[in-house]
C-alpha cells in the first residue's frame, strides 16, 4: 500500500512541474492601459483601384475585428459624395473615430481653400442624421515640397524652419504662402458648425515646419506625424526612432503642447519587396517596436499603421504595404499574420457587434449648409468589379482569432473563403507567454511512458511478492 502511495504522489508532483509556465524573455505590452490613446489603419476612398465601393462595409469591418478604434482616410469634394458618406456612416457605426485627408487645389485660392474646408466639415458634423469625423488634416506632408534641396545627402534634416524656402523659388510654394494656405483652412474648420479639430501632418524629421506654422500664428489641434522605420536593424531602427521623439518634443511639443498622432507608419521600407517579387514582408519586428514606443509617451496620442490593403496596381513598394492581401480591383485576400498579431494586441476579436447609432443615415445627403465645391483635383473613377447578374458576395470574417481567406482568381465568382485554414502566427519576441506546445507534448509523452513503466513495474514487484509468500508457506502435516 506504501508503494502505492508513493508511485501516485510522484506522478501527481511530475504532471505539476511539467505544466509550470515557462519563465518569458520578454514582458507582453499592454496597450489597455490608455483611454486616450487612437490604434488606427489608414484606409483609401473608392478612387483607388483596390478600395472600391463594392467592398467598403467589409474592409471598414476588418478595421474594428482588428481592435483598432480610428480609420485615416481620404476625403474629397465632388458632385457625387455617395461612398464617402457611406464611408464615414459605417465607422461611425463601427465605432471608429476618423481622420480624414483633404487636399484643396492650392490655385483656387484662399476664399476656395476655406470654403471648401468648412462645406466638408459642416457636411460631416454629426448632425441632422450624418456621420461625424474627428479629424480634417488638409494636405499631406507639404514638407516634402517645402524642403530647400531635395537631392541625395545634401538634402537638410528637416527640423529646422531654415531648411526649408522662405521665399519664392522657380515656382516652388514657399513657408509663408503655405502658412496663408493653412491659416484659411483652420479658418473654415474651425467657423464651421462641427466639433472637427484641424490637423497638419509631416514626416520623417521635418517639424521644422510645423515649428514655423505655429510660430505665425497657425491654430493647430493636432499634429500628424508619419514616420517609418529608417533602418533594417531592430535596434538601431527602435533607437533611431526613439530619439526623434525626444527631439520632436523637446523643439515643438514642450513649447505648444499640441498632441501628436502617428498618421503613417510601418516596417522600414528597405525591408518592402520590388513589385515583382512573390515573397511577402516577414520581419515586422520594426513596426511592433514603433507601437510599443510610441505608446510609453503620453504627448503622443494614436499611432495608425500605413495601410489596410495591399496595392498590386502599383509599382513597387507601396503594393505590398497592406496588413491584408488583395486581388487587383479590391477583392480582399488572406489577413496577414501582422493583422493578426495586431488583433491579437490590442484584444480585437472576429464576432465584434455592431453599436446601435440611430442617428446614422447611409442615404446620399442632397443639401449641404455650404454648396459643394467640385474638386476635380480627386477625381472619381468608376474601380467596382464589372459583375452582370448577380451580386457581389459579402465576405465574413470568421469567429476565429487567426483568419485566412484563399482567393482564387480575379472574379467574384471565384471567390473562396476557408475559415479552416489559419494564418501561421508571427515568430516575434514581443509575446510575453506562448503556450510551451511542444515541451508540453513532450512531457506529457514522458508521463504517460513512465506512468505505463510505473504501473508495469508495480504489478512485477506485486506478483514477485506473491510469489515469495507461496514459497516461504510451511508445508502442511500429513496425516
Amino acid at each position: 500500500m506504501k508503494r502505492v502511495l508513493s508511485f501516485l504522489m510522484a506522478f501527481v508532483i511530475g504532471i505539476g512541474i511539467s505544466f509550470m509556465p515557462v519563465t518569458a524573455t520578454n514582458t507582453e505590452v499592454n496597450y489597455k492601459t490608455r483611454d486616450d490613446f487612437y490604434w488606427g489603419i489608414n484606409h483609401h476612398h473608392e478612387g483607388f483601384e483596390c478600395y472600391p465601393e463594392a467592398y467598403l462595409e467589409q474592409r471598414i469591418s476588418l478595421i474594428a475585428k482588428s481592435g483598432c478604434n480610428i480609420v485615416r482616410t481620404n476625403g474629397y469634394l465632388s458632385t457625387d459624395m455617395t461612398c464617402l458618406d457611406q464611408t464615414v456612416g459605417l465607422c461611425n457605426k463601427y465605432g471608429l473615430k476618423i481622420i480624414m485627408t483633404y487636399i484643396p487645389e492650392l490655385d483656387m485660392g484662399l476664399e476656395y481653400i476655406e470654403m471648401s474646408c468648412r462645406s466638408l466639415a459642416e457636411r460631416y458634423n454629426g448632425k441632422e442624421g450624418r456621420g461625424f469625423v474627428d479629424y480634417i488634416q488638409v494636405w499631406n506632408e507639404t514638407d516634402n515640397v517645402l524642403i530647400s534641396d531635395k537631392n541625395g545627402s545634401s538634402t537638410p534634416a528637416g527640423k529646422v524652419s531654415s531648411d526649408y524656402f522662405t521665399i519664392p523659388v522657380d515656382g516652388y510654394a514657399d513657408l509663408p504662402e503655405y502658412t496663408e494656405y493653412f491659416k484659411a483652412a483652420a479658418k473654415g474648420i474651425h467657423e464651421a458648425d462641427s466639433n472637427t479639430k484641424f490637423m497638419i501632418n509631416f514626416c520623417y524629421k521635418h517639424w521644422g515646419t510645423i515649428l514655423w506654422y505655429l510660430d505665425n500664428g497657425v491654430k493647430i489641434d493636432a499634429i500628424g506625424w508619419d514616420s517609418y522605420g529608417q533602418s533594417t536593424d531592430t535596434k538601431t531602427g527602435t533607437d533611431a526612432f526613439k530619439q526623434d521623439c525626444e527631439e520632436l518634443y523637446a523643439d515643438v511639443i514642450q513649447k505648444y503642447n499640441i498632441p501628436v498622432i502617428i498618421t503613417e507608419t510601418n516596417t522600414t521600407r528597405e525591408l518592402i519587396p520590388s513589385y515583382s517579387a512573390t515573397r511577402k514582408i516577414e520581419n515586422y519586428e520594426i513596426l511592433l517596436n514603433i507601437m510599443e514606443t510610441a505608446y510609453g509617451y503620453a504627448w503622443i496620442k494614436g499611432l495608425i499603421v500605413y495601410e489596410l490593403l495591399d496595392e498590386p496596381n502599383l509599382y513597387d513598394r507601396e503594393a505590398h504595404w497592406g496588413m491584408v492581401d488583395c486581388k487587383i480591383g479590391g477583392i480582399i485576400g488572406e489577413v496577414k499574420p501582422i493583422y493578426s498579431k495586431i488583433q491579437q494586441l490590442l484584444g480585437g476579436n472576429n464576432n465584434l457587434p455592431l453599436l446601435n447609432r440611430s442617428v446614422v443615415d447611409l442615404k446620399p445627403y442632397a443639401r449641404l449648409k455650404v454648396d459643394t465645391i467640385d474638386d476635380s483635383q480627386i477625381g472619381k473613377q468608376n474601380t467596382n468589379p464589372i459583375v452582370t447578374g448577380l451580386d457581389i458576395p459579402s465576405i465574413t470574417i470568421p469567429d476565429m482569432q487567426t483568419d485566412d481567406f484563399e482567393i482564387e482568381g480575379d472574379d467574384p465568382d471565384s471567390l473562396i473563403i476557408d475559415p479552416e485554414t489559419i494564418v501561421k502566427k508571427m515568430n516575434v519576441t514581443r509575446t510575453s507567454y506562448e503556450f510551451p506546445w511542444l515541451m508540453t507534448i513532450l512531457i506529457s509523452v514522458g508521463i504517460i511512458f513512465t506512468a505505463v513503466g510505473a504501473v508495469v513495474l508495480f504489478v512485477l514487484l506485486e506478483r514477485r511478492k506473491a510469489g515469495k509468500s507461496i514459497l516461504s508457506e510451511p508445508e502442511l502435516p500429513v496425516e
